[in-house]
């Protein structure tokens, strides 16, 4: 197959990707036709697609669905991982300014972190190694949660949510796993204050 072939083959995958799947989960080895991305590279892009974020027009489920694609293109085998410790789950944040957050967590197998919520922002959770199970939820009129997904994320798996879809979410470390998140906007004292969690 000629290379102009391969990436028309790319092309027409990922369309039929974004069509088929639901909103909670991507796999990103499309990628592996076009040239990926180093580190800077697309904390570069990111920060240029960011910007959405301040427009009065601003669609979470198109900016989502973009910073995935920048994820499919990121070279992941050469991000380094975090250590897995015995029994924890332990938080490494990679960038971070005003406008985003970029974040990788280790999980020992059987580690959880209950349902709660990301009010007004958007995350992006892609698993790194491992499996990593994530259940999201919504809330109904009378205030209950209801399980909208339950996944299991494997390799180059991503799930997303945003301010008013699965924004409410748990995981579970299936296996010793690692994930990359992004928030968009990151956590700041407001957000983490506006934070519920639902359950023990």
């Amino acid at each position: 197959m000629k290379r102009r072939e391969t990436l028309d083959v790319a092309r027409n995958s990922l369309a039929s990707l974004m069509i088929g799947l639901p909103l909670c989960i991507w796999n990103t080895e499309f990628a592996c036709a076009v040239q990926s991305l180093t580190w800077p590279e697309f904390i570069t892009r990111l920060t240029k697609l960011v910007s959405s974020q301040f427009s009065s027009d601003w669609n979470q489920d198109s900016y989502v669905d973009s910073v995935c694609r920048k994820i499919a293109l990121l070279d992941l085998d050469g991000l380094p991982l975090s250590p897995i410790k015995q029994g924890r789950i332990e938080f490494q944040s990679l960038y971070k300014v005003n406008s985003f957050e970029v974040t990788q967590i280790a999980f020992d197998q059987g580690c959880r972190i209950p349902p709660h919520n990301h009010p007004g922002m958007t995350g992006v959770l892609t698993c790194l190694s491992g499996k990593l199970r994530v259940i999201n939820y919504e809330l109904t009129s009378e205030g209950q949660l209801k399980q909208v997904a339950d996944v299991v994320l494997r390799q180059s798996e991503v799930s997303v949510l945003t301010a008013n879809k699965h924004n409410i979410h748990q995981v579970i470390a299936v296996t010793p796993c690692v994930v990359m998140d992004i928030f968009t906007p990151p956590y700041n004292t407001e957000r983490e204050r506006k934070t519920k969690w639902y359950g023990n």
